[in-house]
């Protein structure tokens, strides 16, 4: 609740949650909790790029449908999608 009201605590915590292995894994939940909590300010971006990196093939598809970068880039082309979340396009 707390994070749909702009909590960035709430997001960092729901990330906590989603993002260690158990019961509620979640990589997608987790980065996308992740994704806020940068953005309200709470977490440093370099957290959400290593977690991005360590799951790549989960969450490479997330990404492209948030960013929508051009048709000929697709999850196959790491280096170029890893490059373009490093700086954040």
């Amino acid at each position: 609740m707390a994070d749909k009201r702009g909590n960035g605590q709430a997001s960092f915590q729901l990330f906590l949650v989603h993002s260690i292995a158990g019961a509620h894994c979640d990589p997608v939940k987790a980065y996308k909790y992740c994704v806020k909590a940068v953005l309200r300010g709470v977490t440093f971006f370099d957290e959400m790029h290593a977690y991005f990196k360590e799951n790549y093939k989960v969450l490479a598809p997330v990404y492209i449908a948030m960013k929508k970068p051009p048709q000929e880039l697709t999850a196959e082309c790491e280096k170029e999608i890893t490059n373009m979340h490093d700086a954040w396009i």
